[in-house]
């Protein structure tokens, strides 16, 4: 089966199950389409988080993503632009253009759409199976000592890279401004 042939590819049903659920980083992830679905081309994740779960200004190497928010609202940091988002309203972030966002409302839950797939496993690869649909409640994040580290090994091999503070000023100026890493 070559990559992007679709003529070979089986129809399905998918949900949001504990089954194909993943606790991140004090978020749920939910893996609708997976990559070996699409013979590659994309995959779809549910995602379901609270701010402070947010990740770091990074960089895809390999894959365009696409948020769809079905709940609360975030503000796109996307290189030097910043974009608001809520409800029933999509963000795309290109890739080679380092990007994060931040969760404005109590509750975010959107699909994120990343073309190419096989991102995902970088999800799994650093996830716990979910104990329930629900947030965690002992959240591990970005800020805990020893947990940033294995994080940015796992994104090098998956096709990422995080930003230092010196870059973040250089290349996202709005980001640099709200986190006051001012020159």
């Amino acid at each position: 089966m070559s990559k992007n042939n679709t003529a070979s590819l089986l129809p399905f049903v998918q949900g949001r199950y504990i089954e194909n659920s993943r606790w991140y980083m004090g978020s749920v992830m939910t893996f609708l389409v997976n990559s070996e679905h699409t013979n590659g081309s994309f995959s779809i994740t549910e995602y379901l988080s609270k701010p402070g779960n947010e990740p770091p200004a990074h960089v895809h190497h390999r894959e365009d993503e696409f948020f769809y928010i079905l709940e609360g609202r975030i503000d796109a940091y996307i290189g030097k632009e910043l974009l608001s988002a809520g409800q029933n309203e999509g963000v795309f972030f290109p890739k080679f253009i380092p990007h994060t966002f931040r969760i404005l409302t109590p509750r975010l839950r959107m699909l994120i759409w990343l073309s190419p797939g096989g991102f995902e496993g970088y999800f799994r690869d650093m996830s716990e199976p979910a104990r329930s649909l629900d947030l965690p409640t002992h959240a591990a994040n970005y800020g805990e000592a020893g947990r940033y580290g294995s994080h940015i090994a796992a994104g090098k091999e998956h096709g990422i890279s995080f930003l230092s503070s010196e870059e973040i000023r250089q290349q996202m100026p709005p980001l640099a401004e709200l986190l006051a890493l001012g020159d």
